[in-house]
């Protein structure tokens, strides 16, 4: 399984899913965490903070395409509509710590 979460630093879960600068990707099989890497999000494909008007993430869609879901401290109205638009799995989450963040999922 592959799993993303949005991370500024490679530590902590980064709570704006939308503006996030990238991902940390485990590659798991069971409960076990095969790989992991920090995926950069090229910064064409970051939004800026603005859910007053519609808009979409179809980049950042295609960019997580290839991941089986995507776990996150929060998720905006026209993120989320395209998450499941385009049946890309997600999961709120809490904490701050992806360590522990991936543990809690596995």
């Amino acid at each position: 399984m592959k799993i993303a979460i949005p991370s500024n630093d490679q530590k902590s879960i980064f709570p704006r899913t939308g503006t996030t600068r990238g991902f940390m990707v485990y590659h798991t099989e069971g409960k076990e965490i095969k790989r992991r890497y920090y995926r950069a999000l090229p910064a064409h494909l970051r939004h800026k903070d603005d859910e007053a008007q519609d808009h979409t993430h179809e980049d950042l869609v295609d960019f997580l395409r290839d991941c089986d879901i995507i776990l996150v401290r929060n998720i905006g109205k026209f993120l989320k509509r395209d998450f499941i638009n385009s049946n890309l799995n997600y999961k709120l989450v809490k904490g701050d710590d992806l360590n522990a963040i991936i543990q809690n999922y596995l």
